[in-house]
């Protein structure tokens, strides 16, 4: 979750496409609280680009103890923190860009509002990693309450920073994200196919269903329409108790392909696709606790 030139220029442009995407789609809180955790992970971003050691550690916890793993070493609140980004910015190089994926975001862990897990790829000069966040709402703000810098802790788990099943997760829904990429790549519309649910709807780009998904598919495909959706850059919020995740890759075109993924039988699957911000929607029940999930995903026009 740091920063060069190159990536700190991308995850601007992502920022502000998500900005600008965020009210269609996001239209409801569970969404508009990934939109802010991109936020926190863009301030860590500019601050490292930056070589502000204290503003990264100023996008910590301030309620409790903070922690950061760099390899080997724990480091516990911001002022250690601080003094940790500094020690490592005295070996990278000026000129050395931080490169990093789009964040991949839990919403909702064990039904809790107001926690997160956040993971992001990186790689800075002759480092590389999978920096992996817990974060915590403090009043309306998110922040990092724990963050394993170079991925330790996947293989070394400690009793109060396990993301064994965060990384898992977002494991599981990365791998149907990259199957649809290498599927639309390559027009495998049998590929496509195969990773929907028998309920999979399309929406053009015009907000109307299609009456046929997989011919639809197959036009678009032939046309090029999915030239512009990137696997490798797409972010992707999960809402772990209502089992879907968004798909959105916020640096191509507008009219470009968003996913809704549907957690079944284990596997991640293309519950909905939609060219462009109009009219993806979930179709979900009301729970058992009567909470009306239907809007929790829903792309709409002129919002």
């Amino acid at each position: 979750m740091l920063a060069t030139a190159n990536w700190h220029t991308r995850i601007l442009a992502s920022a502000c496409g998500l900005a600008l995407f965020a009210m269609p789609l996001l239209a409801n809180d569970r969404f508009e609280d990934a939109d802010a955790i991109h936020d926190s992970v863009t301030a860590m971003a500019d601050a490292a680009a930056a070589r502000d050691a204290a503003g990264f550690a100023a996008v910590f916890t301030e309620q409790e103890e903070a922690s950061l793993w760099g390899q080997a070493l724990r480091y516990n609140g911001t002022l250690a923190i601080e003094a940790w980004m500094n020690g490592l910015l005295g070996l990278v190089p000026e000129a050395a860009t931080y490169v990093a994926s789009a964040p991949r975001i839990i919403l909702r862990p064990d039904g809790d509002a107001d926690a997160a897990w956040v993971t992001s790829d990186w790689s800075w000069a002759v480092w590389d990693g999978r920096a992996t966040g817990r974060m915590r709402r403090e009043s309306g703000e998110w922040r990092f309450h724990r963050v394993d810098f170079f991925g330790m802790k996947v293989v070394e788990p400690e009793a109060d920073m396990d993301p064994t099943w965060a990384t898992q997760m977002i494991g599981a829904a990365s791998a149907t994200v990259d199957a649809v990429g290498a599927a639309t790549t390559a027009c495998d519309v049998p590929g496509i196919a195969a990773l929907a649910l028998p309920t999979f709807r399309f929406v053009e780009a015009d907000g109307s269903d299609a009456p046929d998904p997989i011919a639809a598919i197959t036009a678009h495909c032939a046309t090029g329409a999915f030239d512009g959706f990137n696997a490798a850059s797409a972010a992707i919020y999960i809402d772990a108790q209502a089992e879907k995740a968004l798909v959105v890759d916020t640096n191509a075109p507008g009219d470009s392909l968003r996913l809704l993924l549907s957690l079944e039988d284990g596997g991640w699957f293309i519950e909905a696709a939609a060219l462009g911000d109009h009219g993806l929607a979930t179709s979900l029940d009301v729970s058992a606790q009567g909470r009306v999930l239907t809007s929790w995903a829903r792309i709409r026009r002129g919002l």
